[in-house]
């Protein structure tokens, strides 16, 4: 929503058996038709290989999953240069008053 969210909350596909072999170029896209915030939305998660291999896929903005052990930048514009990760990974928002720099 555009009212404090930068939008659709938390957002997470979950994907089985699917195939992208038909698929030339950006299999995923990240970035939600809402306010700026919404450049880190959605997350991709698999239980199998629908994800190129990848358990978890996170936009490239949420660089500190790049730290967590087994995620890795994909620096691969087929997968929106996310960070994909061989576990299942999750966000947490937490809102509170603008705090400022």
């Amino acid at each position: 929503g555009l009212g404090s969210a930068g939008g659709p909350c938390n957002v997470q596909y979950l994907l089985e058996n699917v195939s992208t072999s038909g698929v030339q170029g950006q299999k995923v896209q990240f970035g939600a038709h809402c306010t700026d915030a919404g450049y880190v939305l959605p997350v991709f998660l698999a239980n199998d290989d629908s994800l190129g291999g990848y358990r978890s896929l996170v936009s490239e903005y949420l660089n500190g999953f790049a730290e967590v052990d087994g995620c890795e930048e994909t620096a691969d514009s087929d997968w929106a240069n996310g960070i994909g990760c061989s576990q299942p990974i999750r966000r947490l928002n937490i809102w509170g008053e603008d705090l400022g720099d």
